[in-house]
């Protein structure tokens, strides 16, 4: 195949999206059964059977869906799309499809995965590192107000090993890896301001330490300056401690965090991780990004032409996934990152 043919076909496929990718699976699927019936017919016709099974068998080979082996993250001499998961420069971007699968290693486990697999995208600056994570999911969920409320969410997971496959399941003592967890609901505060009992119960009549009485207007609620002077946040408890939880003036969905191993997760002191998710094809297509060098003490630093370990996982709040009840990637990839041109 040709540069051109190659740069060609790898144009088309980004404009694939969830959808395009699992129907093509499912058509790819359908016409391989479908050729080897007309293979038996033409053998048993005895009518060029050589050579028509060996061009049938040629174009379902080039049909065959086929799972990445790795992940490139792109230069591009530009701002990266940060906070826009529709915009052209993901384009540019060479689309993998990530096989996903169980998670039966920690409970509660999810033995059923919602996807067979989802497609990503990687682009970078020389400054900050972008992702794109494309999936098909069952409606929408954006809130954990209710105790029977699960959010939608997804997760990249970074690792300065990526030939050790065990890296995948939460990183080790030896080995630390950061985690990128774009949250529905925490965007959901973002763009429609702090959403707590009112939303999930609008009949029902609340009382408001005063700090939140603004949070009806569209977009982050904000603490009045006053009060935080008069040291009046103290009596909020969560958010005066900085607890992520509890925080009312949100600036990003994106959670960036650490793990030693299962249940290890903890939030990094330096919150400079970005994103944006969009429902879009009858599912979401989120982006998650950080800054290439690190903020925080063993956090993951990514170098540009270096190579590095990349694993995903994916929440369906409407199926009540939560914590270790997720879909996972199968495996840890490598994740190749362009250098900077000189």
């Amino acid at each position: 195949m040709s540069e051109g043919t190659e740069n060609s076909k790898a144009t088309e496929e980004t404009e694939k999206g969830p959808d395009t990718v699992l129907e093509d699976e499912k058509k790819a699927e359908d016409g391989a059964a479908a050729d080897a019936s007309r293979r038996k017919l033409l053998i048993g016709a005895g009518v060029g059977a050589a050579a028509a099974v060996g061009a049938t068998y040629a174009a379902v080979r080039l049909l065959a869906p086929g799972w990445a082996t790795s992940v490139r993250a792109v230069y591009i001499d530009g701002p990266l799309p940060v906070r826009d998961p529709s915009a052209r420069e993901w384009s540019r971007a060479i689309p993998a499809r990530i096989q996903m699968g169980p998670q039966t290693l920690a409970l509660p486990t999810k033995p059923q995965p919602e996807m067979r697999g989802i497609t990503v995208r990687a682009l970078h600056d020389g400054t900050r590192i972008a992702f794109l994570m494309e999936w098909r999911s069952k409606g929408e969920s954006e809130s954990t107000i209710r105790t029977e409320d699960f959010r939608d969410a997804c997760a990249v997971l970074l690792s300065g090993k990526p030939d050790d496959p065990n890296q995948r399941v939460m990183g080790a003592p030896s080995g630390p890896v950061t985690v990128l967890h774009w949250k529905a609901d925490w965007q959901a505060d973002i763009e429609k301001g702090f959403q707590d009992e009112e939303v999930a119960f609008p009949n029902a009549t609340f009382d408001f330490y005063p700090p939140l009485v603004r949070r009806n207007s569209n977009g982050p609620v904000k603490v009045p300056d006053e009060y935080v002077k008069a040291g009046a946040t103290n009596r909020l408890a969560g958010y005066s401690v900085g607890n992520p939880l509890s925080l009312i003036d949100r600036v990003t969905p994106v959670e960036k965090l650490q793990a030693k191993g299962p249940g290890t997760l903890a939030t990094f002191d330096t919150q400079d991780a970005e994103g944006k998710g969009v429902r879009a094809n009858g599912g979401w297509k989120v982006v998650l990004a950080k800054p290439l060098r690190a903020t925080d003490e063993e956090e993951i630093s990514i170098t540009p032409g270096g190579r590095f370990g990349v694993a995903f996982a994916v929440w369906v709040g409407s199926v009540n996934d939560v914590g270790p009840r997720k879909t996972v990637a199968q495996n840890l990839l490598p994740l190749e990152v362009d250098p900077v041109p000189q």
